[in-house]
């Protein structure tokens, strides 16, 4: 057998077990409360340009992770505030609910969709990679503003 590969199967072991550690203490220390709701695009009728149904979100999936609400950020004028709150999640919950979080290319599908958490929902504004190891990123951090107003029937 190569060596190449013996090394790459224990880089990939090394991963796995990294990615389990940082789940289960991120499960331990913080929040399961986050639940992430996926926007669902409506079907378009390809004959008369309507909507066959309207976009929705998904039913909620429960993601694990650390909110840090920004400190006093209802005092901050509209267009200086960026967001309100930074949610760190693990990449291992983010796959277990389907999110696919680690392919940069899905981002943009993954901001469209919102956040709530104990009573407020949020949008997610970017999506940061934290905790680099072996060509992965274990933690994501992200950067969302409250959508104030918005009630939780609409999700």
């Amino acid at each position: 057998m190569p060596k190449g590969h013996t090394t790459n199967r224990v880089q990939a072991r090394v991963r796995r077990k990294f990615n389990r550690g940082i789940q289960r203490i991120f499960s331990k220390v913080f929040s399961n409360d986050i639940m992430y709701h996926a926007f669902v695009e409506g079907e378009i009728d390809p004959l008369y340009g309507e909507y066959e149904s309207e976009p929705s979100y998904a039913p909620p999936v429960a993601l694990t992770g650390n909110v840090n609400r920004t400190p006093n950020a209802g005092d901050t004028e509209p267009q200086e505030q960026r967001y309100d709150a930074i949610i760190r999640v693990t990449l291992h919950s983010c796959q277990d609910a389907g999110v696919p979080i680690e392919i940069r290319a899905e981002h943009k599908n993954i901001r469209k969709g919102l956040i709530s958490y104990q009573g407020s929902i949020f949008e997610i504004i970017t999506i940061n990679p934290l905790t680099f190891l072996a060509d992965m990123n274990m933690t994501y951090n992200l950067a969302c503003r409250e959508r104030k107003g918005m009630d939780y029937g609409k999700l």
